[in-house]
């Protein structure tokens, strides 16, 4: 009986056997060139399968295990590829044999199949032609998407294409259910239940997996809030990403919260731009409408989500300093000017106008007009005091130097100096002042002395001496201008304006002298004859009573 039962189950199996597709492919290849051999079969019940392939050449007869043995998984389709090299041309037989059992652990009998693989040289230029791998179609389902997805409590919008979705739910809520179904029935669903929630992002999960194998995921964020109802914890990012104030070179970092910059006394205003470096923080900037001369605080207070706030102060000194402008921006300086003076460089012109003189009358400060040299060295400059300008009128403010020095040779004897030839203006404003730049002309210890050269007369006249050299200026004071000469020479022999105003000087002050003097031996006298009187007097009369003592002393002459 039992020889009966073991010869039917070996009927059986060889009839079964004849169910399985097999097919072993390869290519007709060239000598050294890989050749690729590829055996696939399918089976009606799943089995566990092991490939051998054997060879008539020498090959890699590598054992290709398909499926996990360890955790004994039967699969309905096997394929494996081996490979190899011939050197020489001529037939090569690969055969594959398959050791296969079912999940009774039954063996399952599966012919080996043979393929012959013809190699010759490859002729030139000659390409081989590929033969496409037939393989079988795979009749399983590749359906993995989801029929429906809900959670509880809340919603969503569900649709299969759609492969995320966000829920909103209560702090209260700390749990909630997810269901979901494949649409083909012969796909699996993993990844729904009931889920604990944390407090913002809970992220879950839910896959399909066809019959084929294919998976697709459905992604489903559920964001707890807080007791606050916030959807996220709030940022405490409160720093600033940059700060720019005009005219100032701050420096920033955003861990640097005080910051000094100085402006020139013009600057009347300046521009804040704040940018924070969290987009969910705010800025407030507070600042003066105007900047006064010194210290001016500029405060810039960060507010984060969380209002933590962080206050950066920029502290801006206007300068009271004078300031120096262009000509063509003269007029509207002095409009914002608050220092007492200021400088401007002379342009091309060599004109102030009477515009710009009435200006400086109003407002009485200095003015300094300066004039530079092709390499930006000052060569001379005008000082101007609006407090003591009386008339208003153009005046000319340029300036040659030792033209027709042959000339004022000859009258000076030859002395060392120099000629200042300024363009005429036959009336200056009371205290004009005209600095020049001497430079190494003469000693820095030299004491100059300035003539006036009259040109009706051909002379010089003595106007101004013992001039100083300061850091390499001499200043001059002018009512007029026309040709001077500046030398450390006293001019023998020559007309001085000075000299006779000394003499007058000398003489006047010996008069006053006398007439003071004269004077107060007058006062000296008298107060002894009235000395001498009130004694007499005292001794002549009697003592006065107490009450008598209070009259008035009457003297007659």
């Amino acid at each position: 009986m039992k020889k009966n039962i073991k010869l039917y189950t070996i009927v059986l199996l060889v009839l079964f056997s004849s169910l399985f597709g097999q097919e072993i492919f390869a290519l007709d290849g060239y000598v050294n060139e890989k050749v690729d051999v590829t055996f696939y079969f399918n089976s009606p019940v799943p089995v566990a399968a092991q490939i051998q392939f054997e060879s008539n050449v020498s090959l890699s007869k590598n054992t290709d295990i398909v499926g996990d043995p360890v955790n004994e998984v039967y699969k309905n389709e096997f394929s494996s590829t081996t490979s190899f090299t011939p050197t020489t041309p001529g037939n090569y037989t690969v055969t594959a044999k398959v050791k296969a059992s079912d999940e009774a652990g039954n063996p399952v009998i599966i012919p080996s199949k043979t393929i012959t693989v013809t190699v010759g040289n490859r002729p030139a230029p000659e390409k081989p032609i590929d033969k496409p791998v037939e393989r079988p179609a795979d009749k399983r389902s590749s359906n993995n998407f989801l029929n429906s997805l809900s959670v509880s409590p809340g919603g969503i919008n569900f649709n299969k294409n759609t492969g995320s979705y966000q829920v909103i739910v209560d702090n209260s809520v700390s749990s909630l259910s997810i269901s979901g179904s494949a649409e083909d029935s012969k796909a699996s669903v993993s990844g729904t239940g009931s889920k604990n929630l944390s407090v913002y992002d809970n992220k879950f999960t839910v896959t399909v997996n066809a019959e084929n194998g294919a998976a697709k995921y459905y992604t489903i964020t559920v964001i707890r809030r807080d007791s606050d109802g916030n959807t996220a914890p709030l940022s405490t990012n409160n720093n600033l990403s940059s700060l720019t104030v005009s005219g100032c070179d701050l420096g920033f970092s955003a861990d640097k919260l005080a910051y000094e910059c100085e402006v020139d006394n013009l600057i009347d205003s300046v521009d804040v731009v704040a940018t924070q470096d969290d987009s969910k923080a705010t800025v407030q900037v507070i600042k003066p409408d105007s900047l006064v001369v010194g210290p001016n605080e500029i405060k810039v207070i960060v507010t984060s989500e969380s209002d933590a706030t962080k206050e950066y102060v920029i502290n801006v000194t206007r300068s009271s300093d004078a300031p120096t402008v262009e000509m063509a921006d003269l007029a509207d300086a002095l409009k914002k000017l608050t220092s007492d003076e200021i400088s401007v460089v002379a342009d091309a012109s060599g004109v102030i106008s009477k515009d710009i003189i009435s200006q400086i009358k109003e407002s009485k400060i200095i003015l300094n007009v300066i004039k530079k040299n092709e390499a930006g060295d000052i060569v001379y400059q005008w000082k101007f005091d609006g407090s003591k300008i009386v008339d208003t009128f153009d005046i000319k403010l340029n300036l040659k130097f030792n033209e027709n020095i042959d000339k004022f040779d000859k009258l000076s004897n030859y002395a060392k100096g120099m000629v200042l030839t300024f363009d005429e203006n036959k009336e200056l404003p009371k205290n004009t002042q005209v600095g020049i730049f001497v430079g190494e002309e003469f000693s820095k210890d030299a004491l100059l002395n300035l003539y006036y050269y009259d040109s009706e007369a051909d002379s010089l006249t003595l106007q101004q001496k013992d001039i100083s050299i300061v850091d390499g200026f001499v200043w001059i004071n002018l009512e007029h201008t026309s040709q001077y000469f500046l030398t450390p020479v006293t001019v023998v022999g020559i007309k001085s304006s000075i000299s006779a105003f000394d003499d007058l000087w000398v003489v006047s002050t010996a008069a006053l002298t006398t007439i003071t003097m004269i004077a107060l031996l007058v006062i000296i006298s008298d107060k002894r004859k009235i000395k001498k009187m009130q004694d007499r007097i005292s001794l002549s009369r009697p003592a006065l009573s107490e009450q008598d003592s209070t009259q008035e002393l009457v003297f007659k002459d």
